[in-house]
């Protein structure tokens, strides 16, 4: 049974144009059944995850997830208003996301022999998919970058600090990146596990990343998750309250009704 698991896992790293709707069709749908078969393997048997499967697992899921996301083709492109570019090939990525899912929350899984192939440079891959216009990829991601937070110790001050590399680039060079809301709903259950007193690293986080995120244009699209953090940390620590307060104030809109109303409501909470 496992030589023909990993079998199976190995013919899955095959992947296809789906750019191209007519080819290799048969192929495609024999690929979807295989990784099918594999969901509901990994989900139904007990004991299925031995040492050797890991590195193949892991494999499969970088070859199939991990890609060039494609330049956006409209200059002009507006998320509020725009509808989003959906991945072509979804139809395979959203089962190898759910296997991978289905992976890191089977009972048997165990980080300690994950941790050789779900390393600093995998994360990294993986955080640069939050980029991705498919609501529906960002919404997986999420998932599966809090389930490897919660059980990878040693990957959590890492992915902490790469996520508020991307924040940063985000606010003071490129003011483009799709995955903002989602990494904030992530940021925002960890910071409520923070213990007390706050570290230095998370006050600075706050003032330094968490508040100047109010002042991009796109703020309307995540401003519920970044207002959840904020208040997240006032509730652990009430003496953040005045520095809070002014560091808005700092950035306080100036041109933009809708972007005042949402620092009010904000400042009510």
């Amino acid at each position: 049974q496992q030589e023909l698991f990993i079998k199976k896992l190995q013919q899955c790293c095959v992947v296809f144009d789906f750019m191209d709707p007519v080819t290799d069709l048969k192929s495609k749908e024999i690929k979807r059944a295989c990784l099918n078969e594999l969901v509901d393997y990994i989900t139904a048997t007990r004991n299925v995850l031995t040492e050797p499967v890991y590195p193949e697992i892991v494999r499969m899921i970088a070859c199939n997830i991990f890609r060039t996301l494609p330049p956006n083709d409209n200059p002009d492109f507006d998320p509020e208003e725009d509808d989003p570019t959906l991945e072509a090939s979804w139809p395979h990525l959203q089962i190898v996301y759910e296997f991978f899912l289905r992976f890191l929350e089977s009972p048997d899984f165990q980080p300690s022999l994950a941790k050789k192939y779900i390393d600093q440079r995998f994360v990294l891959q993986l955080l640069e998919l939050f980029d991705s216009e498919d609501p529906r990829e960002r919404d997986f991601l999420k998932t599966v970058l809090h389930r490897i937070y919660g059980k990878f110790l040693g990957l959590r001050a890492f992915i902490r600090k790469q996520i508020n590399n991307i924040f940063l680039r985000f606010i003071y060079e490129t003011e483009q990146f799709n995955g903002v809301g989602e990494l904030l709903e992530i940021l925002g259950s960890i910071i409520n596990g923070f213990a007390l007193p706050l570290k230095t690293e998370h006050r600075q986080f706050l003032m330094k990343v968490l508040i100047p995120l109010h002042k991009s244009r796109s703020l309307s699209l995540y401003h519920a998750q970044l207002a959840y953090c904020v208040v997240q940390f006032l509730e652990k620590d009430a003496s953040l309250t005045e520095d809070v307060i002014k560091g808005l104030l700092k950035f306080w809109p100036r041109t933009c009704s809708q972007k005042e109303v949402m620092f009010l409501g904000e400042i009510e909470e």
